[in-house]
């Protein structure tokens, strides 16, 4: 089966087309964040200069991708406008049943990797932008805890 996402999605926070700058960007999104990849587009040369790249076999990458990319962008700009339609199929990452210990394993990892950023930070900013992400995470897992529970 093959669907087609076909609005934008679109966030009070942000202004169509105005340039914004780091620190304005993570103070709005700690409030005002999407993890999934396919809603930003990113020049090369900034995940390139960054060493930036996906974990290989990590679910839930894309948490774990954009907080590194939203720590080190200079400036941001919001678009309301669909740049792409996103295709969802069978038997993708983002359709396959994921086991509980697969699922809590990784996010586990993720918390550690952004855990390690928050240490390595003294920008206060970026800290409670990557705290923000950390319980955002952990509601996450105590979500997928109640629901393994009262199945």
């Amino acid at each position: 089966t093959t669907s087609i996402k076909e609005k934008p999605i679109v966030s009070k926070f942000f202004f169509n087309k105005k340039i914004i700058n780091n620190n304005k960007l993570l103070f709005i999104s700690r409030f005002s964040f999407q993890s999934p990849v396919w809603l930003y587009v990113y020049k090369t040369s900034l995940i390139k200069n960054n060493n930036l790249f996906f974990e290989p076999k990590l679910i839930f990458e894309d948490e774990l991708f954009n907080a590194e990319i939203f720590m080190c962008v200079k400036n941001f700009v919001y678009i309301n406008e669909r740049l792409f339609s996103r295709r969802i199929r069978a038997g993708s990452i983002t359709t396959k049943k994921i086991n509980l210990k697969d699922n809590l394993k990784n996010k586990a990892i993720i918390i550690e990797k952004l855990h390690d950023m928050y240490i390595s930070s003294d920008n206060v900013l970026k800290r409670k932008f990557i705290l923000s992400r950390i319980k955002v995470i952990k509601k996450g897992i105590k979500n997928d805890l109640r629901l393994y529970t009262s199945i």
